[in-house]
Formats: C-alpha cells, sequence, structure tokens
C-alpha cells in the first residue's frame, strides 16, 4: 500500500514538472511573440514617421500641412525623428520640424514619480537653462537613484541638444548601488530607459550602462563618442559646448585609469586639457580636477600649454608647485614656489 502511495505521489510531482515547465515555455513564447510584435510596431511607426516628415518638404501646400498635423497627432512618439529632422538640408522640412518640436508638450513630472522628484518638476517648464540645469543636479543628488527616471525623461525630450547632454552627465553622476547584482539591475535600467531614444545623449548612456557591466568591452564605443563629439564641437559649437565635451572626456580618463591603462588615460587628458581656454578659473578647475583625481602631473600639462597665465597668476604657480610635491619632486617643488613667492 505504501509503495502504491509513493508511485501516486512520484507521479503528482512528475506530472506538476511537466505542467510547470510547459507553462513557462508557454510564458517564454508569449513574451518572444509580444517582443517582436512591440519591435514590428515601433519600425512601422519609425517608417510612417520618417514618411510624413519628408512630405513637410513637398511641393503642394496643403500636403505639407496634413504631414504636419499629422506628426503633431502622433506626439513623442515623433520627436526623436523630429529632432534629428531640424537639421535636415530641406529649409521647410527643418523649419517646420522645429515648429513641431516646439510646440510637443512633454509631461515632466508622472505620478509613480516619488514625491521630492515631482516636488522639484512642478515648475520645470518655467526655468530657463541655468534653473533646468540646477534642478538635475538636484534630481541626481536625490538617494536611493529617485531621479533616475526623471532625468532620463530628459535625457530624450530636452528639445536643447546641449541640456539632454547635460542630462546625461548627471545620470552618470547618480551613486550606483555598491553590490554587483544591484549595479548590474541599475545598469540594465539605464538601457530600457534609452534604447528606443536616437538622441546623441542616449548613446553617452548606452556606453555609460555598458561600462557598469562590462568596462572593458566598452571602451570602443566610448572612443566614438568623445571624438564624435569633438567633432562637433569643432564643426558645429552650437550644438555642443567645452564644458559637456571636457566631462565626457573626464568620464573616459576615470574609466581608462580604473582599467590600468595609463597610457590611453594620459592621451585622454591631454584631449581635455585642449579645450581649456586659458582662464583663470578653467585652469584654476583643471588644476583642482586633476588633483582631485591624484593625477598630479597633468599639472605640468596644463603649465606647458599655458605659460603666460601660470606666470600672471601666483595661484596657479603655488598648484603647480603642490603638484610637483605631491609628484615626489620636492626640489621643482620648492623652485617653483619661490617663482611664486617672487
Amino acid at each position: 500500500m505504501t509503495q502504491t502511495n509513493n508511485h501516486r505521489i512520484n507521479d503528482a510531482a512528475k506530472r506538476k514538472r511537466q505542467f510547470f515547465s510547459c507553462w513557462c515555455c508557454l510564458l517564454l513564447t508569449a513574451w518572444s511573440l509580444s517582443a517582436t510584435m512591440a519591435q514590428d510596431e515601433f519600425e512601422a511607426k519609425r517608417t510612417l514617421i520618417s514618411a510624413l516628415i519628408e512630405k513637410l518638404g513637398d511641393s503642394d501646400f496643403t500636403t505639407r500641412e496634413l504631414a504636419q498635423s499629422r506628426l503633431r497627432e502622433l506626439g513623442l512618439v515623433a520627436f526623436d525623428q523630429l529632432h534629428e529632422a531640424q537639421t535636415d538640408n530641406d529649409i521647410e522640412v527643418a523649419k517646420r520640424a522645429t515648429y513641431l518640436i516646439r510646440s510637443l508638450q512633454v509631461q515632466w513630472s508622472l505620478r509613480t514619480d516619488a514625491p521630492e522628484v515631482r516636488r522639484l518638476l512642478a515648475k520645470y517648464d518655467e526655468k530657463n537653462l541655468v534653473g533646468r540645469r540646477s534642478l538635475m543636479e538636484q534630481l541626481a543628488s536625490l538617494p536611493d537613484t529617485k531621479g533616475l527616471e526623471a532625468l532620463s525623461r530628459m535625457v530624450r525630450f530636452e528639445s536643447d541638444g546641449r541640456q539632454s547632454r547635460y542630462a546625461a552627465l548627471q545620470l552618470m553622476r547618480m551613486a550606483v548601488p555598491e553590490s554587483t547584482e544591484q549595479g548590474e539591475a541599475f545598469a540594465t535600467r539605464l538601457q530600457e530607459l534609452h534604447a528606443l531614444s536616437s538622441r546623441t545623449a542616449a548613446r553617452w548612456i548606452e556606453a555609460y550602462s555598458k561600462s557598469l557591466i562590462d568596462a572593458e568591452a566598452s571602451l570602443s564605443l566610448w572612443d566614438q563618442i568623445t571624438r564624435k563629439e569633438e567633432q562637433l564641437l569643432t564643426t558645429f559649437p552650437g550644438r555642443t559646448s567645452r564644458g559637456l565635451v571636457r566631462d565626457l572626456l573626464r568620464r573616459q580618463f576615470r574609466l581608462l585609469r580604473q582599467l590600468e591603462r595609463q597610457e590611453e588615460a594620459a592621451v585622454v587628458a591631454r584631449r581635455s586639457v585642449n579645450l581649456l581656454d586659458g582662464s583663470r578659473e578653467q585652469l584654476i578647475e583643471a588644476i583642482d580636477w586633476f588633483a582631485s583625481e591624484q593625477s598630479w602631473m597633468f599639472a605640468e600639462v596644463i603649465a606647458d600649454r599655458f605659460p603666460v597665465e601660470f606666470q600672471e597668476y601666483p595661484e596657479l604657480m603655488y598648484r603647480l608647485a603642490e603638484a610637483f610635491l605631491k609628484g615626489g619632486d620636492e626640489e621643482r617643488a620648492n623652485q617653483q614656489a619661490a617663482i611664486a613667492l617672487a
């Protein structure tokens, strides 16, 4: 009797395992189909939006107006492609795309946001560029990555590309969870939030999130985005800024030093020094930043590039003397301090 009961129990357990296995397969298949359908729908919308944007430059006025009206109805779904179209070679397309971008209403604060986030974003639309950047910095400083979703919205929907980039840099400032598992979850969430965006700043976040999971694998992507941004600064300086490129290069510098790629890090450091305009404030900030990274040798690199400025401002000479001292060259430190004193 006991043996029969055991057989029944084993058979029941076997059926349960089979049922669970089949259920998991069905769920996986359903998820896969859902993901495929979502991707297909996304691509179909992109194709539709591209066609409508092209019609913004049609020779027929009515066609242009209808396309513009349809794009306005699509709303934020069309944001990324409209943003790119603002620099279209067709002046009519660029003009109408810019108008549509400015007319789109972005809901910066959502009910799912933490109370602190909603409070910060209450009057975000009313802020000027400086005010918005201040709010971005405050969002990045909130504990438990509470500002993650809101900053990600800014990366995607800030109409000014420089503001979008600044939001991305603030995302990189956020404290990453210490445990490996939580850190990877944080990186994965970043990837999910920016996967559908074609904004330049979204590619910055892609490189950053990848570096959190596999730093070595992210290096080529980092090199691509920093060099592309340097090129943009040279050709279209109004679309980026020295400060944005500098901060992006500093992220790359830190990553290379973390991987003990000192020679490559030195090259990136020199590229960042080349962005300095020679103003007293910038030179002091740059030396202090390298000092905070315990990379004292780059104070001399800055001094070699701006010898006149270092002769003019004693505080720069003293900082150079300190760099020599921290680097173990006491004799040169004393010489530099004596020059500054004189």
